[in-house]
Protein backbone atom coordinates (compact mmCIF):
# COMPACT_ATOMS: atom_id res chain seq x y z
CA UNK A 1 0.00 0.00 0.00
CA UNK A 2 1.51 3.34 -1.02
CA UNK A 3 1.47 6.50 1.06
CA UNK A 4 -1.34 8.10 -0.96
CA UNK A 5 -3.65 5.12 -0.51
CA UNK A 6 -2.83 4.94 3.18
CA UNK A 7 -3.64 8.63 3.65
CA UNK A 8 -6.96 8.22 1.80
CA UNK A 9 -7.95 5.25 3.98
CA UNK A 10 -6.94 7.14 7.12
CA UNK A 11 -9.05 10.12 6.04
CA UNK A 12 -12.00 7.83 5.28
CA UNK A 13 -11.79 6.17 8.69
CA UNK A 14 -11.45 9.53 10.44
CA UNK A 15 -14.51 10.96 8.68
CA UNK A 16 -16.63 7.85 9.25
CA UNK A 17 -15.64 7.56 12.92
CA UNK A 18 -16.18 11.28 13.51
CA UNK A 19 -19.61 11.26 11.89
CA UNK A 20 -20.55 8.09 13.78
CA UNK A 21 -19.56 9.60 17.12
CA UNK A 22 -21.54 12.75 16.35
CA UNK A 23 -24.65 10.80 15.39
CA UNK A 24 -24.44 8.40 18.34
CA UNK A 25 -24.14 11.28 20.78
CA UNK A 26 -27.00 13.34 19.35
CA UNK A 27 -29.49 10.76 18.03
CA UNK A 28 -31.62 8.04 19.64
CA UNK A 29 -30.65 5.15 17.37
CA UNK A 30 -33.46 2.89 18.58
CA UNK A 31 -35.97 5.54 17.53
CA UNK A 32 -34.20 5.85 14.18
CA UNK A 33 -34.54 2.11 13.56
CA UNK A 34 -38.20 2.24 14.56
CA UNK A 35 -38.83 5.16 12.20
CA UNK A 36 -37.13 3.40 9.28
CA UNK A 37 -39.04 0.16 9.84
CA UNK A 38 -42.36 2.03 9.95
CA UNK A 39 -41.70 3.86 6.68
CA UNK A 40 -44.41 3.66 4.02
CA UNK A 41 -43.43 0.92 1.55
CA UNK A 42 -45.24 2.50 -1.45
CA UNK A 43 -43.56 5.88 -0.88
CA UNK A 44 -40.19 4.21 -0.40
CA UNK A 45 -40.62 2.27 -3.65
CA UNK A 46 -41.56 5.53 -5.35
CA UNK A 47 -38.22 6.91 -4.16
CA UNK A 48 -36.43 3.85 -5.54
CA UNK A 49 -38.19 4.19 -8.89
CA UNK A 50 -37.42 7.89 -9.27
CA UNK A 51 -33.74 7.29 -8.53
CA UNK A 52 -33.24 4.48 -11.02
CA UNK A 53 -35.28 6.25 -13.67
CA UNK A 54 -32.58 8.95 -13.69
CA UNK A 55 -30.14 6.39 -15.18
CA UNK A 56 -31.73 6.18 -18.66
CA UNK A 57 -32.32 9.94 -18.54
CA UNK A 58 -28.62 10.50 -17.85
CA UNK A 59 -27.73 8.06 -20.63
CA UNK A 60 -30.01 9.85 -23.08
CA UNK A 61 -28.59 13.21 -22.03
CA UNK A 62 -25.05 12.01 -22.69
CA UNK A 63 -26.13 10.39 -25.94
CA UNK A 64 -27.35 13.80 -27.17
CA UNK A 65 -23.85 15.23 -26.68
CA UNK A 66 -22.04 12.23 -28.13
CA UNK A 67 -24.15 12.29 -31.30
CA UNK A 68 -23.21 15.93 -31.81
CA UNK A 69 -19.56 14.87 -32.08
CA UNK A 70 -20.49 11.97 -34.39
CA UNK A 71 -20.27 9.21 -31.79
CA UNK A 72 -23.26 6.88 -32.13
CA UNK A 73 -23.54 4.20 -29.46
CA UNK A 74 -26.39 1.71 -28.94
CA UNK A 75 -28.58 3.19 -26.22
CA UNK A 76 -28.83 -0.05 -24.23
CA UNK A 77 -25.04 -0.34 -24.11
CA UNK A 78 -24.67 3.33 -23.20
CA UNK A 79 -27.29 2.95 -20.47
CA UNK A 80 -25.24 0.12 -18.98
CA UNK A 81 -22.06 2.20 -19.10
CA UNK A 82 -23.79 5.10 -17.32
CA UNK A 83 -25.07 2.76 -14.59
CA UNK A 84 -21.60 1.26 -14.13
CA UNK A 85 -20.15 4.76 -13.86
CA UNK A 86 -22.72 5.50 -11.16
CA UNK A 87 -21.67 2.31 -9.38
CA UNK A 88 -17.97 3.19 -9.60
CA UNK A 89 -18.68 6.73 -8.38
CA UNK A 90 -20.28 5.07 -5.34
CA UNK A 91 -17.52 2.61 -4.46
CA UNK A 92 -14.53 4.72 -5.52
CA UNK A 93 -13.62 8.33 -4.62
CA UNK A 94 -13.15 11.35 -6.87
CA UNK A 95 -15.89 10.56 -9.41
CA UNK A 96 -13.84 7.69 -10.86
CA UNK A 97 -16.92 6.45 -12.68
CA UNK A 98 -16.85 9.51 -14.94
CA UNK A 99 -13.28 8.68 -15.91
CA UNK A 100 -14.32 5.09 -16.63
CA UNK A 101 -17.19 5.95 -18.97
CA UNK A 102 -15.05 8.51 -20.79
CA UNK A 103 -12.34 5.94 -21.48
CA UNK A 104 -14.86 3.21 -22.27
CA UNK A 105 -16.78 5.17 -24.89
CA UNK A 106 -13.61 6.63 -26.41
CA UNK A 107 -12.15 3.14 -26.73
CA UNK A 108 -15.20 2.01 -28.70
CA UNK A 109 -15.43 5.08 -30.94
CA UNK A 110 -13.38 7.29 -33.22
CA UNK A 111 -12.80 10.23 -30.87
CA UNK A 112 -9.99 10.73 -28.37
CA UNK A 113 -10.54 10.29 -24.66
CA UNK A 114 -10.06 14.02 -24.12
CA UNK A 115 -12.96 14.80 -26.45
CA UNK A 116 -15.30 12.35 -24.76
CA UNK A 117 -14.29 13.55 -21.28
CA UNK A 118 -15.08 17.08 -22.41
CA UNK A 119 -18.71 16.05 -23.01
CA UNK A 120 -18.83 14.83 -19.40
CA UNK A 121 -17.40 18.18 -18.35
CA UNK A 122 -20.28 19.88 -20.21
CA UNK A 123 -22.71 17.71 -18.22
CA UNK A 124 -21.12 18.83 -14.98
CA UNK A 125 -21.26 22.49 -16.01
CA UNK A 126 -24.99 22.25 -16.71
CA UNK A 127 -25.50 20.42 -13.43
CA UNK A 128 -23.79 23.32 -11.71
CA UNK A 129 -26.02 25.81 -13.53
CA UNK A 130 -29.13 24.02 -12.24
CA UNK A 131 -27.55 23.62 -8.80
CA UNK A 132 -26.85 27.31 -8.43
CA UNK A 133 -30.29 28.11 -9.77
CA UNK A 134 -31.78 25.99 -6.99
CA UNK A 135 -29.46 27.61 -4.46
CA UNK A 136 -30.67 31.01 -5.63
CA UNK A 137 -34.29 30.00 -5.05
CA UNK A 138 -33.44 28.66 -1.60
CA UNK A 139 -31.42 31.73 -0.64
CA UNK A 140 -34.26 34.05 -1.61
CA UNK A 141 -36.68 32.20 0.64
CA UNK A 142 -34.81 31.42 3.85
CA UNK A 143 -31.04 30.86 3.52
CA UNK A 144 -29.72 34.14 2.15
CA UNK A 145 -26.05 33.38 2.77
CA UNK A 146 -25.91 30.12 0.81
CA UNK A 147 -25.69 31.67 -2.67
CA UNK A 148 -22.96 34.10 -1.61
CA UNK A 149 -20.86 31.44 0.13
CA UNK A 150 -21.26 28.96 -2.72
CA UNK A 151 -20.37 31.58 -5.34
CA UNK A 152 -17.30 32.56 -3.35
CA UNK A 153 -16.29 28.91 -3.05
CA UNK A 154 -16.78 28.41 -6.80
CA UNK A 155 -14.67 31.52 -7.53
CA UNK A 156 -11.83 30.23 -5.34
CA UNK A 157 -12.07 26.84 -7.05
CA UNK A 158 -11.90 28.40 -10.52
CA UNK A 159 -8.85 30.45 -9.52
CA UNK A 160 -7.02 27.41 -8.15
CA UNK A 161 -7.99 25.38 -11.22
CA UNK A 162 -6.63 28.14 -13.46
CA UNK A 163 -3.35 28.20 -11.55
CA UNK A 164 -3.09 24.41 -11.77
CA UNK A 165 -3.73 24.43 -15.54
CA UNK A 166 -1.16 27.19 -16.09
CA UNK A 167 1.39 25.40 -13.93
CA UNK A 168 0.80 22.14 -15.79
CA UNK A 169 1.13 23.92 -19.12
CA UNK A 170 4.47 25.49 -18.14
CA UNK A 171 5.75 22.19 -16.76
CA UNK A 172 4.76 20.38 -19.94
CA UNK A 173 6.59 23.00 -21.99
CA UNK A 174 9.76 22.44 -19.97
CA UNK A 175 9.44 18.69 -20.40
CA UNK A 176 8.96 18.97 -24.16
CA UNK A 177 5.40 17.62 -23.96
CA UNK A 178 3.88 20.77 -25.40
CA UNK A 179 2.77 19.11 -28.66
CA UNK A 180 0.98 16.38 -26.71
CA UNK A 181 -0.70 19.00 -24.50
CA UNK A 182 -1.87 20.93 -27.57
CA UNK A 183 -3.38 17.76 -29.03
CA UNK A 184 -5.31 17.13 -25.80
CA UNK A 185 -6.48 20.74 -25.63
CA UNK A 186 -7.69 20.62 -29.24
CA UNK A 187 -9.62 17.42 -28.53
CA UNK A 188 -11.08 18.95 -25.38
CA UNK A 189 -12.21 22.03 -27.29
CA UNK A 190 -13.95 19.78 -29.80
CA UNK A 191 -15.81 18.13 -26.96
CA UNK A 192 -16.84 21.50 -25.53
CA UNK A 193 -18.39 22.37 -28.91
CA UNK A 194 -20.69 19.34 -28.69
CA UNK A 195 -23.75 21.58 -28.25
CA UNK A 196 -23.89 22.88 -31.78
CA UNK A 197 -27.55 23.79 -32.19
CA UNK A 198 -30.54 25.21 -30.35
CA UNK A 199 -32.26 21.84 -30.66
CA UNK A 200 -29.36 20.03 -28.98
CA UNK A 201 -29.26 22.63 -26.23
CA UNK A 202 -33.02 22.41 -25.65
CA UNK A 203 -33.06 18.61 -25.42
CA UNK A 204 -29.93 18.45 -23.27
CA UNK A 205 -31.07 21.16 -20.86
CA UNK A 206 -34.56 19.63 -20.58
CA UNK A 207 -33.06 16.26 -19.67
CA UNK A 208 -30.77 17.92 -17.11
CA UNK A 209 -33.75 19.60 -15.45
CA UNK A 210 -35.67 16.30 -15.53
CA UNK A 211 -32.84 14.53 -13.69
CA UNK A 212 -32.82 17.22 -11.01
CA UNK A 213 -36.60 17.15 -10.68
CA UNK A 214 -36.46 13.39 -10.06
CA UNK A 215 -33.76 13.94 -7.41
CA UNK A 216 -36.07 16.36 -5.63
CA UNK A 217 -39.07 14.01 -6.03
CA UNK A 218 -37.02 11.19 -4.47
CA UNK A 219 -36.35 13.25 -1.34
CA UNK A 220 -40.03 14.29 -1.18
CA UNK A 221 -41.21 10.66 -1.45
CA UNK A 222 -38.83 9.46 1.25
CA UNK A 223 -39.76 12.33 3.56
CA UNK A 224 -43.45 11.52 3.15
CA UNK A 225 -42.66 7.85 3.77
CA UNK A 226 -41.81 8.72 7.38
CA UNK A 227 -44.30 11.61 7.70
CA UNK A 228 -41.81 14.46 7.51
CA UNK A 229 -43.15 17.67 6.01
CA UNK A 230 -40.14 19.58 4.70
CA UNK A 231 -42.04 21.95 2.44
CA UNK A 232 -40.93 22.65 -1.12
CA UNK A 233 -37.91 24.70 -0.09
CA UNK A 234 -36.75 22.15 2.46
CA UNK A 235 -36.99 19.28 -0.04
CA UNK A 236 -34.93 21.22 -2.59
CA UNK A 237 -32.39 22.19 0.07
CA UNK A 238 -31.82 18.58 1.17
CA UNK A 239 -31.56 17.39 -2.44
CA UNK A 240 -28.93 20.05 -3.12
CA UNK A 241 -26.98 19.32 0.09
CA UNK A 242 -26.85 15.59 -0.64
CA UNK A 243 -25.74 16.22 -4.23
CA UNK A 244 -22.95 18.57 -3.16
CA UNK A 245 -21.68 16.30 -0.37
CA UNK A 246 -21.85 13.15 -2.50
CA UNK A 247 -19.67 14.83 -5.11
CA UNK A 248 -16.85 15.65 -2.68
CA UNK A 249 -13.74 13.62 -3.59
CA UNK A 250 -12.71 12.69 -0.04
CA UNK A 251 -14.66 9.44 0.41
CA UNK A 252 -16.63 7.16 -1.95
CA UNK A 253 -20.17 8.57 -2.33
CA UNK A 254 -19.39 11.00 0.49
CA UNK A 255 -19.72 8.20 3.07
CA UNK A 256 -19.65 9.65 6.57
CA UNK A 257 -19.80 13.22 5.34
CA UNK A 258 -23.29 12.96 3.81
CA UNK A 259 -24.82 11.26 6.82
CA UNK A 260 -23.46 13.71 9.38
CA UNK A 261 -23.84 16.96 7.47
CA UNK A 262 -27.26 16.19 5.99
CA UNK A 263 -28.65 15.12 9.36
CA UNK A 264 -27.30 18.33 10.88
CA UNK A 265 -28.95 20.34 8.09
CA UNK A 266 -32.29 18.61 8.71
CA UNK A 267 -32.00 19.33 12.43
CA UNK A 268 -31.22 22.94 11.57
CA UNK A 269 -34.49 23.34 9.62
CA UNK A 270 -36.61 21.89 12.40
CA UNK A 271 -36.61 18.12 11.84
CA UNK A 272 -36.01 15.93 14.90
CA UNK A 273 -32.67 14.18 15.20
CA UNK A 274 -34.06 10.66 14.82
CA UNK A 275 -36.36 11.54 11.91
CA UNK A 276 -33.54 13.42 10.16
CA UNK A 277 -31.12 10.49 10.36
CA UNK A 278 -33.89 8.08 9.35
CA UNK A 279 -34.53 10.09 6.20
CA UNK A 280 -30.85 10.14 5.34
CA UNK A 281 -30.52 6.39 5.89
CA UNK A 282 -33.55 5.68 3.72
CA UNK A 283 -32.01 7.74 0.93
CA UNK A 284 -28.61 6.11 1.32
CA UNK A 285 -30.21 2.67 1.24
CA UNK A 286 -31.20 3.54 -2.33
CA UNK A 287 -28.30 5.63 -3.60
CA UNK A 288 -25.56 3.55 -1.95
CA UNK A 289 -26.76 0.13 -0.76
CA UNK A 290 -28.96 -0.76 -3.74
CA UNK A 291 -26.48 0.72 -6.21
CA UNK A 292 -23.63 -1.32 -4.71
CA UNK A 293 -25.67 -4.54 -4.59
CA UNK A 294 -27.06 -4.27 -8.11
CA UNK A 295 -23.92 -2.64 -9.49
CA UNK A 296 -21.60 -5.34 -8.09
CA UNK A 297 -23.61 -8.07 -9.77
CA UNK A 298 -23.79 -6.18 -13.06
CA UNK A 299 -20.12 -5.23 -12.85
CA UNK A 300 -19.07 -8.87 -12.51
CA UNK A 301 -21.62 -10.04 -15.05
CA UNK A 302 -20.44 -7.55 -17.67
CA UNK A 303 -16.77 -8.49 -17.11
CA UNK A 304 -15.66 -4.89 -16.75
CA UNK A 305 -12.99 -5.53 -14.09
CA UNK A 306 -10.13 -5.69 -16.58
CA UNK A 307 -11.41 -2.59 -18.35
CA UNK A 308 -11.41 -0.55 -15.15
CA UNK A 309 -8.05 -1.90 -14.05
CA UNK A 310 -6.48 -0.87 -17.36
CA UNK A 311 -7.64 2.72 -16.86
CA UNK A 312 -5.79 3.01 -13.55
CA UNK A 313 -2.71 0.98 -14.49
CA UNK A 314 -1.95 2.57 -17.87
CA UNK A 315 -0.35 5.99 -17.88
CA UNK A 316 -1.04 6.45 -21.56
CA UNK A 317 -4.34 6.99 -23.30
CA UNK A 318 -5.89 3.83 -24.78
CA UNK A 319 -5.29 3.34 -28.44
CA UNK A 320 -8.08 4.97 -30.45
CA UNK A 321 -9.39 4.37 -33.89
CA UNK A 322 -8.71 7.41 -35.99
CA UNK A 323 -10.89 8.76 -38.77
Amino acid sequence: MNLKSGARIALLLTVVVGASVYLVRTVDLSLVVETVLEASIPMYLAGVATFFFTVPLRAKRWDVLLRDIDLHAPFRWLNGIVFLSLYLNTVLPAKSGDLYRGYKVAGEGTESTSTVLATIFVERVFDLVVLFGLLAVISIQFVQTILYDSTRLLTVGVVFAGVAVLGGYLLAARLDYLDWVRQQVDAFRRGLRCISSVRTFSIFFSLTVAVWVLNVVRIFALARAIDINLGATGVVLIAVVITILTGLPYTPAGIGIVEGATTATLIGIGVSESAGLALVLLDRSITVVLVVLIGSFYFLYSAEISSVRSIYENNTEPKMKQE
